[in-house]
């Protein structure tokens, strides 16, 4: 986000539509020259603060954003973990592996998978190589316009070819790591072959809320908890309602976990009932467990 054109709240007009990624230049109105003049040895960035006051500074009108190049090639893997203490692991061995490149890593419980599975929303996996998983991971990586002759060691005149040869291969480097190692962090991983595949690990994913949504009536709360307290939230919400005893297929039938790792973030815990009168109770259920 470069700039901001703002409404505050006397109806003057902020006018900081720049284009650059530093701008000493931008207008600061009469209005807010009290706040500048005292608070700007501070480094109070009005952009972020407009952004992240939601709309109660100001209303914004206009945006001026920088967006990055598309990616020249694309590749993912879905791969079966046989238990979430494995998924902070293989966060950071594939960061480490892929740097740049990893371009998205997203958490999906064994419920998740299971109802995605069972409402057509795609099957990444063989029935065989998901016994014994306790979670799966879709792992994305997106390679931009930098050469890599030296890395990938052939000659090639087709970038686009070079650089998809380039990715893949850091991809295929790590799913071999994985397998390999004498106590691996997944019990298997399928890499896409054609667009056709990619499509369907991604369906599979984004999936999960129409799937859920057939169950029944879907609670979903987005929680900010560290990664390694994901399976914990969702296995103290379960266990809450467990005790209360709202788990049961006339009341919540699933709670589930799912959501992307790179933020550090679990955005995504649902729960599916078939009844109206469950709110009070599952949103006290939710943060209680937090």
């Amino acid at each position: 986000m470069l700039g901001l054109e703002v409404v505050l709240p006397d109806g003057t007009i902020l006018d900081n539509l720049s284009t650059l990624r530093k701008d000493n230049t931008g207008e600061v109105t009469t209005y807010l020259k009290k706040i500048w003049d005292t608070h700007h040895s501070l480094g109070y960035d009005l952009k972020q603060l407009f952004i992240g006051a939601e709309g109660t500074l100001g209303v914004v009108t206009g945006v001026s954003i920088l967006t990055p190049a598309a990616p020249q090639a694309v590749n993912n893997v879905i791969l079966a973990l046989p238990t979430f203490e494995n998924v902070l692991p293989l966060f950071k061995l594939a960061r480490r592996h892929l740097s740049e490149i990893l371009s998205a890593f997203e958490f999906i419980d064994r419920a998740a998978y299971d109802l995605a599975v069972k409402h057509g929303q795609g099957k990444g996996l063989s029935d065989e190589e998901i016994e014994g998983a306790e979670c799966f991971v879709l792992l994305e990586t997106s390679g931009g316009k930098k050469e890599h002759d030296e890395e990938v060691r052939i000659q090639s005149v087709d970038a686009e070819a070079l650089i998809y040869v380039f990715v893949l291969k850091k991809l295929t480097v790590l799913l071999e790591t994985l397998l390999e190692a004498d106590q691996p962090l997944i019990t298997t991983g399928v890499l896409s072959q054609t667009p056709g595949q990619f499509n369907s690990l991604w369906k599979l994913r984004e999936g999960v809320p129409e799937a859920v949504s057939k169950e029944g009536k879907t609670y979903k709360y987005d929680i900010s908890v560290p990664i390694a307290s994901f399976k914990e939230v969702v296995d103290a919400t379960r266990e809450q309602l467990r005790r209360k005893g709202l788990l049961h297929e006339d009341a919540v039938r699933h709670v589930i976990g799912y959501g992307h790792v790179g933020d550090g973030k679990l955005p995504s815990v649902s729960l599916h009932s078939h009844t109206d009168h469950l709110y009070i109770p599952t949103w006290q259920v939710i943060y209680i467990s937090t």
